[in-house]
């Protein structure tokens, strides 16, 4: 009765499979909370099979290392031959899996839903969450997580795999961070007390008695004290190298990283705009390298409060140093990814993209020559002139890059 015949071909074409990533930011935030953490465990769901990420999952217990344990439909996520395989648990499971469970501190859930649910294992109380799934609406639904990550579990895998494989992008902001804090602290402090002669004895600091002389902020301060205030100040233009280096290298990667894992082309046909998108790697990168700077300040005023004369680590904190490090720093840092992430979209490699950023370092460099010449003071009101050409700059480069940021091209003819 309802029998009829089939007269047309079936296609064996295959839709498309969209992927979406997630943001850099909040990959970075996590990769330092798993790094951080004395026990962490992965909880592995069926996202994982759907990815296809078994392998790259394995890798990536194998690189923190943290032992896996599956939902019961997340089973074999990893091979449960596998050394850091704890298994699958329903209600009831074998009894490494919840040893490990319960003494962690920083749980990976990723691929699963954390649905609470009678069938399923429980996650004990008070541990640290990062909750990786394709669906927005599963995180923080039964589980609450310090940090949630929506994306694929493939790619979300690959990015904490290539963070945990390449320490090296944050090197140069390290090592840059470092030697700006060490080098004033040399001549300042550990060169005096080595030869036993104070810097208020020489006459190549006259400048620095002079500002002692005429500055509110300094003229509490012996000459002494003056002149390390002085010094620490003039080599603050080195702290602007910290976010500038460090957000380059991570818009870089950002932007071509994803151009060859194939997983940019997912956000290029959303309904998101240019602009978003653009401002969105931005972003990405410029929060990680101002929290980076704002960290390695706060260590420059504490060290100084410790080594330098009373009074100096207090000097440090005027309006001239906070808009050195706070206002032009930023900036700078801002103009130089934005350059970074233009050129890494028409660009393969991320190293190309990052020789952009002598166009903004030299600029640095020539004001920290400038001072040492005696040409240059940077004085407030000159930060402000400063400031003001960045924000032109910056403003500039943003309408740049969406012109320049083809998404046709990206979507067709990369390769």
């Amino acid at each position: 009765m309802f029998r009829a015949d089939w007269v047309r071909k079936l296609s064996e074409s295959r839709s498309t499979s969209m992927r979406s990533p997630s943001s850099s930011t909040t990959t970075v935030s996590s990769s330092s909370l798993l790094l951080a953490a004395k026990n962490p465990v992965i909880w592995a769901g069926q996202g994982v099979h759907y990815a296809q990420a078994g392998e790259r999952l394995a890798a990536l217990a194998e690189l923190i290392p943290a032992p896996v344990c599956a939902t019961n439909p997340g089973k074999s996520a990893i091979a449960e031959t596998h050394p850091l395989s704890l298994g699958a648990s329903t209600r009831s499971s074998q009894k490494g899996y919840y040893h490990f469970l319960n003494r962690s501190d920083v749980v990976l859930a990723i691929g699963s839903s954390m649905t609470k649910t009678s069938f399923g294992p429980t996650l004990p109380r008070r541990k640290r969450i990062i909750h990786s799934t394709n669906y927005a609406s599963d995180i923080n639904k039964d589980v609450v997580a310090e940090i949630g990550l929506v994306g694929d579990a493939a790619l979300v895998v690959k990015d904490f795999a290539e963070l945990r494989h390449s320490p090296g992008i944050f090197i140069p902001s390290l090592i840059t961070g470092v030697v700006a804090i060490i080098y004033p602290f040399i001549i300042a402090v550990i060169v005096p007390a080595v030869t036993g002669q104070p810097l208020s004895d020489s006459s190549d600091f006259e400048v620095a008695i002079e500002m002692y002389r005429t500055q509110p902020a300094t003229r509490g301060l012996d000459p002494e004290a003056a002149i390390q205030a002085y010094l620490f100040q003039f080599f603050a233009v080195m702290l602007v190298l910290i976010p500038v280096t460090s957000s380059m290298s991570l818009a870089a990667h950002s932007v071509v990283g994803e151009k060859q894992a194939r997983s940019l082309e997912p956000l290029l046909v959303t309904p998101i705009t240019t602009f978003e998108l653009l401002g969105a790697k931005v972003l990405g990168a410029f929060i990680p390298s101002i929290l980076l700077t704002a960290g390695f300040f706060l260590v420059y005023i504490v060290t100084a409060a410790l080594l330098a004369r009373p009074g100096v680590a207090w000097a440090l904190l005027g309006p001239r140093m906070v808009g050195i490090v706070f206002i032009l720093g930023p900036l700078a840092a801002l103009a130089a990814l934005q350059m970074a992430v233009c050129v890494s979209s028409r660009v393969n490699d991320a190293r190309t993209a990052q020789q952009i950023g002598v166009f903004v370092i030299l600029p640095i460099a020539g004001l920290l020559v400038g001072q040492l010449a005696g040409a240059i003071e940077l004085t407030v009101t000159l930060i402000a002139w400063i400031t003001l050409g960045l924000l032109v700059v910056n403003a500039g480069l943003m309408r740049v890059g969406i012109a320049l940021f083809d998404r046709e091209t990206i979507l067709t003819r990369w390769r």
